[in-house]
């Protein structure tokens, strides 16, 4: 430690502490060198020091040193491998890799890293030389999952982490992610089975058995998904999170015995349910079940008395309601026949501050991993209180999750609401561009006016550069309603710039693919696609894509005939 501080004493108060330390003449050498670097020198700097005093320096750490620097410093590497011999080939590609990391070059990333891993997984003399395969392959997924790559790249971070689990099966996280990434791409099949091999490979591990519940409750398996929560609760009883799983599990299965007439076995399953409930954290869902199993058991009385103990537990009115409509609506029932008796008030008039609307944000959040659809019809009656919460709201966290909350229900008028005030104290924030947008549109891209989608575009080109990947992945996702959609002209711009781009691309695409996507961009044309046959219309395309051509030679090929007078006219959605 003494060592490190050295380099910033001045010098008088260096040279006493350097007769102090009793350094030797080769170790004061290096450090006075060094101070002479100043507090911080550049990667050139720090490499012609390593080089101009290896003989001071222990060989080994040394070559070690440079070669972390060569990423940054790449001019080094002809010194490198004169002074320490050539590089591995794996460090070759290793280094290409990082080279191409720094210049945004993706296709040379994925190439030199592949190879990189695969050199590695080849080479067995180092038994741990397949661990650091692995390590490659799940470095490229995260940047895969961070940088999205174009369309035309094959690349798949699922493939990656799957490759990866091959050389190093005893990664839980990697497991644990895969699921996850085959669970937000709906790959459910893909979901389950990795879920399924995380458990084998780590049966009494509490996380793992965590995502085995959330798939069996998925699949309606309550009695396996009670299974899976009760062993984690074995094995960390305070675990809040299995409690509230199992809990829900127990509801669950109540509510499919109430549906199928059982009413015996959904007393039961509601009376194991209340005894996972903590007596200062109950909710009154349970409560308001068994209101609503009276109810269908014609118990008139004793379902208003359960429901009234509900609603009391829950507290606020707007919570009330939302909790009795959605649980109401999970058996089949109509909300209305129960919010009468329970005299919460005129939802119109209700007074919701930031607490509620946050707490209701927490509440739907947690109805939606429990897979409840439509929620945004609970909040149709709740749309005046709910406005005046929002405009109360600043805080651009806040913000952020009552939109997440509006998107996924989904509520699209309130969602434009929302994304419309948090505009108004944070301009252009790309988040807030595309709920504003998405909600105005219903979630419909054919919707989208010619300003907003120049909008979105704009958004989409800031949370690349500012790296906001959820909100660059939400608009993605939103233009990818077309699979293959042209973009518009920026105002003054050539209108044959784009097509000018896309043909450059489209050239460096293998046949097959080219062709299909040929096919596919019918429909894009920026002319009256429906006056023409698809066989002139493809014809066209490509003589546009190629530059032109002899317009003659085109009008007079067979595969485009004159369009018949009485073919309608669509209107077209992008001029």
């Amino acid at each position: 430690e003494p060592l490190r501080t050295l380099p910033a004493l001045d010098p008088p108060s260096r040279e006493i502490a350097i007769n102090l330390l009793g350094l030797e003449p080769r170790q004061i050498k290096l450090l006075k060198e060094w101070a002479r670097l100043g507090a911080a020198p550049s990667d050139k700097a720090i490499f012609g020091f390593i080089t101009a005093n290896l003989a001071a320096l222990d060989r080994d750490q040394a070559r070690r040193a440079s070669l972390a620097l060569l990423p940054a410093y790449p001019p080094g590497l002809a010194i490198h491998v004169k002074l320490f011999g050539p590089l591995p080939p794996y460090q070759s590609q290793r280094l290409q890799a990082l080279k191409a990391e720094r210049d945004g070059d993706l296709q040379s990333v994925l190439h030199h890293w592949r190879a990189c891993a695969d050199l590695l997984a080849q080479d067995t003399a180092d038994p741990d030389n397949r661990l650091m395969a692995a390590l490659v392959l799940r470095h490229l997924a995260r940047l895969l999952a961070e940088n999205p790559p174009p369309w035309f790249v094959e690349a798949r971070a699922e493939d990656l982490l799957a490759d990866s689990l091959q050389l190093d099966p005893d990664d839980r996280d990697t497991y644990l992610q895969l699921a996850k990434l085959h669970q937000d791409a709906g790959n459910d099949k893909e979901y389950h089975q990795w879920v399924e091999r995380a458990v084998k490979q780590f049966p009494d591990d509490p996380q793992v058995l965590l995502a085995a519940v959330a798939t069996a409750t998925a699949r309606k398996a309550y009695k396996k998904a009670a299974g899976f929560a009760a062993r984690v609760l074995e094995l960390d009883p305070i675990n809040s999170k299995a409690r509230h799983i199992l809990l829900n599990s127990h509801l669950a299965h109540a509510r499919k015995q109430i549906l199928a007439g059982k009413h015996e076995l959904a007393t039961r399953e509601l009376d194991s349910a209340a005894q996972l409930e903590r007596d200062s954290a109950r909710s009154g869902v349970v409560e308001i079940n068994r209101g609503l199993l009276a109810f269908t058991q014609r118990q008139r009385e004793r379902a208003r008395q359960w429901l009234r103990e509900g609603t009391r537990i829950v507290g606020n009115p707007l919570l009330t309601r939302l909790r009795l409509t959605v649980e109401a609506s999970r058996l089949r029932l109509e909300p209305s026949l129960f919010l009468r008796d329970l005299e919460l008030g005129d939802p119109g008039k209700f007074t919701v501050d930031r607490t509620d609307l946050l707490a209701m944000v927490q509440m739907l959040g947690m109805y939606r991993e429990e897979g409840v659809e439509d929620l945004g019809a609970a909040l149709d009656g709740l749309v005046k209180p709910l406005k005046r919460a929002i405009k109360a709201l600043s805080a651009e966290d806040d913000l952020l999750s009552v939109c997440e909350c509006l998107h996924q229900g989904p509520h699209q008028k309130l969602l434009e609401y929302a994304a419309t005030h948090a505009l108004d104290g944070h301009p252009e924030r790309p988040p807030f561009v595309y709920f504003q947008i998405f909600g105005r549109a219903e979630g419909n891209l054919n919707r989208v006016k010619d300003r907003d989608y120049q909008r979105l575009e704009d958004a989409h080109e800031r949370a690349a550069a500012t790296k906001d990947h959820r909100a660059k992945l939400l608009i993605e996702r939103f233009l990818d309603q077309d699979l293959f959609h042209l973009p518009r002209p920026r105002p003054g711009s050539a209108p044959h710039t784009d097509m000018d781009q896309l043909g450059e691309i489209l050239e460096q695409l293998p046949p097959p693919l080219r062709d299909r996507l040929l096919g596919e961009l019918m429909d894009e044309l920026p002319i009256d696609a429906d006056n023409l046959p698809p066989e002139a219309r493809k014809v066209f395309l490509k003589a546009l894509l190629s530059g032109g051509g002899n317009l003659a030679d085109f009008l007079d090929s067979s595969d485009f005939p004159l369009p018949s007078p009485d073919r309608s006219r669509r209107k077209k959605r992008r001029s």
